[in-house]
C-alpha cells in the first residue's frame, strides 16, 4: 500500500513536471502581427540604409581626409616656398643695401676722381697753352734766324737761304671747348697738340736740313781777315800808288804786314791757283763754291798748291811784296761770279 502510494506520488510528480515543461502559447492577433513585422522590416531597412550611409560617409570622410592631407601638404609646401621667398627677399634687401653702400662709395670715389681729373685736365690745358706760347716763341726765333741768314750778304743770291722760311710759323694749338665730355676734350686736345708738335717737328727738320746745307756753305764762305794789320788802301777808286796824277780802281783791300807773315784763308774751299799771276805777284786763289773766290796777292811764298782742299784759318802763304807792289802787304779780294766786290762785307771778325 505504501509502495503503491509512493508510485502514485511519483506518477503525480512526473505528470506535474510535464505540465510545467509544456510552453504556454500566446495568441497574437493577425493585424498586430503585421504591424509588428512592418515595424521590424522598416527598422531593418533603416539599418541597411544607415549602414550604407555610414559606409558612404566613411568613404567620403576618407576621401576628404586624403584631399585635406593633400591640401595640408600643399599648404606646407607653400609655407616653405613663402619662407624661402622671405629669406631670399631678406638676402636681396641685404645685398641691395650692400650694393647701395658700394655704389655710394663708388659714387663718392668717382666724384673725387672726376674732381681730380678735372683739375689735371685744367692743368693740362694750362700746360698746352704754355707749350703753345713756347712754340710761338720758337717759331719767332726760327723766323729771326732765317731773317738773319737772309741778311748775310753772301747768301742773298742763293735760294737755299730762304728754304725754311715757309715753315717758320708752324701750326697754332687751340684747346677744345666745344665738347661737354672731359675725355673727349682731352682726346681732341691731345690730337691737336700732337698735330702742332708734328708740324713743328717737320718745320725743325726742314730748318735743321737747311742749317746743314747752310753750315756747309758757311764753312766755305769767307768771313775772317786773312792777316792782322792796318788797311792802307780800301776797295774802290784810289790815287795811283805807283805815282802819277791819275786815279785807279782798286779791286780789294791792301793790309800792311811784315814780309813772311802767315796768310790764312778766310773760308774753306779748294785751291784754284798758287803761283805767279801777273801784277799780283805770287797769288793764291781759293774757290769757295757758289761762284765765290778769294784772292791773296803779293805773297813771298806759296804754302799750298792747286787742287788742295783748305779750311777756314788754314795758312796758305807768307806775305811779301811780289808783283806790282810798293811794300810788304797782302792784297785781299773777294769775287762773286768773277766780279770783284767790297771785301769789307765779308770780314766779320778777326781770327785769333
Amino acid at each position: 500500500m505504501v509502495h503503491e502510494k509512493i508510485s502514485s506520488d511519483r506518477h503525480e510528480l512526473s505528470a506535474s513536471k510535464k505540465e510545467k515543461r509544456k510552453p504556454k502559447i500566446i495568441k497574437i492577433p493577425y493585424a498586430t502581427f503585421r504591424i509588428f513585422c512592418s515595424i521590424i522590416a522598416t527598422i531593418f531597412i533603416v539599418l541597411i540604409f544607415s549602414l550604407i550611409s555610414i559606409t558612404q560617409y566613411k568613404d567620403a570622410e576618407a576621401s576628404a581626409s586624403s584631399e585635406l592631407q593633400a591640401l595640408q601638404d600643399e599648404c606646407d609646401a607653400l609655407l616653405e616656398q613663402t619662407k624661402a621667398m622671405e629669406e631670399h627677399l631678406n638676402y636681396v634687401e641685404n645685398k641691395n643695401e650692400s650694393s647701395q653702400s658700394i655704389l655710394n662709395a663708388q659714387a663718392i670715389d668717382l666724384t673725387e676722381k672726376t674732381t681730380t681729373y678735372q683739375q689735371k685736365l685744367d692743368a693740362f690745358s694750362q700746360m698746352t697753352v704754355e707749350l703753345q706760347t713756347k712754340l710761338d716763341e720758337l717759331a719767332k726765333a726760327k723766323e729771326e734766324i732765317i731773317n738773319k741768314l737772309n741778311d748775310i750778304p753772301y747768301l742773298e743770291n742763293f735760294e737755299s737761304a730762304s728754304a725754311g722760311e715757309s715753315s717758320a710759323t708752324g701750326m697754332s694749338y687751340a684747346p677744345d671747348t666745344t665738347s661737354d665730355d672731359p675725355l673727349k676734350q682731352l682726346e681732341n686736345n691731345l690730337i691737336s697738340l700732337r698735330n702742332v708738335v708734328e708740324s713743328e717737328r717737320q718745320s725743325y727738320d726742314q730748318l735743321i736740313s737747311h742749317f746743314s746745307q747752310v753750315s756747309e756753305i758757311l764753312e766755305r764762305y769767307p768771313t775772317i781777315w786773312p792777316v792782322k794789320g792796318s788797311v792802307s788802301s780800301g776797295y774802290g777808286n784810289r790815287t795811283n800808288p805807283m805815282g802819277g796824277t791819275g786815279s785807279e780802281y782798286h779791286s780789294g783791300l791792301d793790309i800792311v804786314v811784315p814780309t813772311g807773315t802767315n796768310v790764312r784763308t778766310t773760308g774753306g774751299g779748294v785751291v784754284k791757283h798758287a803761283g805767279e799771276y801777273g801784277s799780283y805777284g805770287i797769288l793764291i786763289i781759293i774757290d769757295h763754291g757758289n761762284g765765290i773766290e778769294t784772292y791773296y796777292g803779293h805773297n813771298s811764298k806759296a804754302l799750298v798748291k792747286a787742287g788742295d782742299t783748305v779750311v777756314r784759318g788754314q795758312i796758305v802763304s807768307e806775305s811779301g811784296s811780289t808783283g806790282r807792289s810798293t811794300g810788304p802787304h797782302v792784297h785781299y779780294e773777294v769775287r762773286i761770279n768773277g766780279s770783284a766786290v767790297n771785301p769789307s762785307k765779308y770780314v766779320t771778325y778777326m781770327e785769333s
